[in-house]
């Protein structure tokens, strides 16, 4: 099965969509969700579960997910596929894995994860669907073929002929999207992922809330440390506790060198506590901090002066519902940066969201200006159906008196480099190249609860080029080698670092000092904030008034 790169895994770009339960019709919609249309999870729900449905026995019920995956991607996949294909290659897979089984009891579990998964689900499938009934009909070989095995597979132990009838749906849906694009998945219940996957997606909804503390954490190496506070939210525990760049030696009295081990332990049962090993300013503290119902803030604002600059830096973690409002509230008079002339834009291990979300940080982020700028194509949207996405002024939040800078590296794909693509004649970027991926996904669930992650559509950019694999080229390049070299290593180089670089001595103006204290603890922001000190320096892609490059 194709696997992204570990941490992207869970990140996929979600269009809205419809979903007929009497068929396996999709079409794309992305204004509403009617009330007919179940979603669970954070999912598209792709059908009914078979403990609801009256007329199919046990194993045309385990077939059931196979039959929704064919359909699935007969009606909604990128391109055409040929439905009699697509069987072939699972009757093939599943029919080897019959022949191969083997009973292990350890794996029963997943069958019960699936009926937790699935409780109160109601619908019923409707048995009319010509469509459905052919693809029974393709399938009949390996029908055929669990039939046949079903005697001597149910002596092997309990519910090892349920059992055997799951493993070879999965390895048939595994077998067909192995033919298709790198980005096209499924995800089995009781998989190692399955859980991820639906936190991620429930993320990405704007319903999921959970005991934390309300803080973005990175860290200095994934292999030495430490984690440290990017941002705190405002009127969370960390927003009244922490402060930016407080490192986390500790949680709960255990050391933590990678942000994601950090978040997990911080997470937890809201109202019980946890205390966090801290070092700031060379001293280590412990903090005791209540988890509070947190629910998830997908940009966070915060306001340097770098001389004649006013720096609204926007920290992102990923394109859920409602970023594009919540970066608009942190320019609006009430806002954070409601005094801000430029922006640094951190879309550093942002993996991605919301299709739609994406396209207005887009519009929003452009200069403003009066001119006629309608026909200036964006982004362009290729399919079965095809859409191009023109600028529109009156989006604009601001006419920047600098070109932001937009802060990128490897971990940025899918909708964040649509935003990164999008705005490079605009802006400068700093760090390293961006992941290279240009699919548009959606994810639907199961009848047993599994997820099935498919293309629909791509994105191409102005230049109509596909960045699929290739990713966006920064600007100024900055990689993890050179951030390695860049950092001192120990806790006290740090710390005598900072402070001199906090500005003893005269001959430093305080936009330097701010600039050498923060680049000593994250570089990528240092060197963001020198090129407004220097702007002239890097005026590589000046923007005329009418938008695009002179």
């Amino acid at each position: 099965m194709k696997r992204m790169k570990d941490g992207l895994i869970a990140v996929w770009l979600v269009s809205i969509f419809v979903f007929s339960l009497s068929a396996t019709r999709v079409r794309a919609d992305t204004s509403h969700t009617p009330e007919s249309q179940e979603t669970y999870q954070g999912v598209i729900y792709a059908g009914v579960p078979c403990a609801y449905s009256e007329k199919l026995d046990e194993i045309q019920c385990g077939l059931f997910p196979l039959k929704q995956a064919i359909g699935l991607l007969r009606d909604g996949y990128v391109e055409p596929l040929d439905t009699q294909k697509l069987a072939g290659i699972a009757i093939a897979a599943g029919t080897k894995h019959i022949k191969e089984f083997s009973y292990k009891p350890e794996r029963i579990k997943a069958l019960d994860i699936a009926m937790r998964d699935l409780e109160g689900t109601q619908e019923k499938y409707n048995p009319n669907d010509w469509q459905w009934w052919r693809m029974t009909y393709l399938l009949r070989p390996l029908s055929g073929a669990l039939t046949e095995a079903r005697p001597g597979v149910e002596k092997l132990g309990p519910r090892a002929f349920e059992l055997l009838v799951k493993e070879a749906r999965d390895a048939a849906i595994s077998a067909m999207i192995d033919t298709l694009d790198p980005h096209t998945d499924y995800i089995a219940v009781g998989s190692e992922m399955h859980e991820r996957v639906i936190e991620r997606a429930n993320s990405m909804s704007g319903k999921e809330k959970f005991g934390g503390i309300g803080a973005a954490l990175r860290e200095w190496d994934s292999e030495i440390g430490p984690v440290y506070v990017l941002m705190p939210f405002p009127k969370t525990p960390a927003g009244e506790n922490l402060e930016p760049f407080d490192e986390i030696i500790r949680v709960d009295g255990i050391p933590v060198t990678r942000a994601e081990d950090a978040a997990s332990k911080i997470r937890g049962t809201i109202g019980t506590t946890l205390t966090l090993s801290i070092r700031r300013d060379g001293i280590e503290r412990d903090v005791v901090l209540e988890r509070k119902e947190i629910k998830p803030q997908s940009a966070v604002g915060k306001l340097y002066v770098v001389g004649d600059a006013r720096v609204c830096y926007v920290y992102t973690s990923q394109f859920a519902v409602g970023i594009a409002k919540e970066i608009r509230s942190l320019f609006e008079e009430s806002g954070v940066c409601a005094s801000a002339n430029t922006a640094i834009f951190d879309y550093r291990g942002n993996s991605g969201g919301i299709l739609q979300e994406a396209i207005d940080v887009v519009q929003a982020s452009l200069p403003k200006t009066d001119a006629d700028v309608s026909q200036e194509v964006l982004i362009r949207i290729v399919g079965r159906s095809s859409e191009v996405i023109t600028r529109d002024a009156a989006l604009a939040m601001r006419a920047w008196k600098y070109p932001p800078v937009i802060l990128q590296d490897n971990g940025s794909a899918s909708a964040s480099e649509i935003v990164i693509g999008a705005l490079t004649p605009y802006v400068t970027s700093v760090g390293d190249r961006t992941f290279g991926k240009s699919a548009v996904m959606t994810r639907f669930m199961l009848s047993d609860g599994s997820v099935f992650i498919m293309t629909i559509m791509k994105f191409l950019l102005r230049d109509a080029a596909d960045h699929d694999g290739m990713g966006f080229t920064p600007h100024v390049y900055f990689n993890r080698a050179m951030f390695k070299r860049f950092v001192p290593k120990t806790p006290p180089e740090r710390e005598e670092n900072q402070e001199r670089y906090r500005g003893s001595g005269p001959h430093f103006s305080d936009a330097e000092k701010l600039v050498m204290f923060l680049g000593n603890r994250d570089p990528q922001l240092g060197i963001a904030l020198s090129i407004f000190m220097h702007p002239e320096k890097f005026s590589h892609k000046p923007v005329s008034e009418k938008g695009g490059n002179k």
